[in-house]
């Protein structure tokens, strides 16, 4: 029977989809929260914006996405700005049509939508190519500190974001009350500025753990390469070893093991050493 093997709590390496789902989840987010605390051009008195951070969001998506398909960093970066200024020639046309709707201008709008859209689109471009730079060669990692890396990244990106939809969130004037009653949207509009505030405390948060958890694993990696973790030893990986099945800290080139009869094992008259992970 094998013998238990006990870990610290960080130690668990997650699934390199979930990796990538945080990475696309973040860039979504942090779009949405730019276009909802009216970072766009308003012509709508900010009536339209949280729609324009839904599609905002599923452009970020799509750009993201199909930028991290890229084999090169570099490519993953370049492609993301035509990307992003061809969705932002998109994202305009259905407020542009919302917009019109009353006052039957739609020809006009939506030129003023191509107009301002592709600009707008590659102003956004610029932070989605900065998360693609750090985030491409991330995701090509498998260790336990990359994914905090990750989370932290991810963390980082939407604080920034939060902080910048904040500016004009905060600018934007209380309409009346006629204008409430006449467009009842404008309750989402006004609350911009909580949500916005919301997301900046929550993603520091989440850097913050995550900067906590990449710095316990580097700190147990050196207490381990020194000798100075009771019960644990290394060695060097095998040519013959796979490295898959144990969580892996650094480049795999080590295996921590749990030496045999170790404090806490309750198989101590076993004589084989069990891997914790690779280091």
């Amino acid at each position: 029977m094998q013998p238990p093997i006990s870990r610290p709590d960080w130690l668990r390496a997650h699934p390199s989809s979930l990796r990538r789902r945080i990475v696309l989840g973040a860039a979504a987010l942090g779009c949405a929260l730019l276009a909802y605390g009216g970072w766009y051009p308003r012509f709508d008195s900010g009536t339209l914006a949280p729609l324009l951070g839904a599609l905002a969001a599923a452009a970020a998506l799509v750009v993201v996405s199909q930028a991290l398909r890229a084999t090169r960093r570099r490519t993953a970066v370049l492609v993301t700005f035509p990307l992003a200024g061809a969705l932002g020639l998109v994202v305009p046309l259905v407020p542009a049509v919302v917009l019109t709707m009353s006052s039957h201008d739609l020809g006009s709008a939506v030129m003023m939508a191509l107009m301002l859209g592709g600009p707008v689109g590659l102003v956004y471009g610029i932070p989605l190519a900065l998360l693609v730079a750090y985030a491409h060669p991330l995701l090509r990692e498998d260790t336990v500190t990359t994914q905090y890396r990750i989370h932290r990244l991810a963390g980082v990106w939407i604080a920034v974001a939060g902080a910048l939809a904040l500016v004009p969130a905060v600018q934007l004037d209380a309409p009346s009350t006629n204008r409430f009653v006449e467009d009842p949207l404008l309750h989402l509009t006004m609350l911009a500025p909580i949500v916005c505030a919301l997301a900046l405390s929550g993603a520091c948060l989440v850097a913050a753990l995550a900067h906590r958890r990449l710095h316990q694993a580097q700190r147990w990696a050196a207490r381990v390469m020194a000798g100075n973790e009771p019960g644990l030893r290394v060695r060097q990986r095998r040519a013959e070893e796979p490295l898959h099945g144990l969580p892996c800290i650094a480049d795999g080139a080590h295996v921590v093991e749990r030496e045999p009869g170790a404090e806490g094992d309750a198989y101590r008259d076993n004589a084989r050493a069990v891997p914790v992970c690779f280091l």
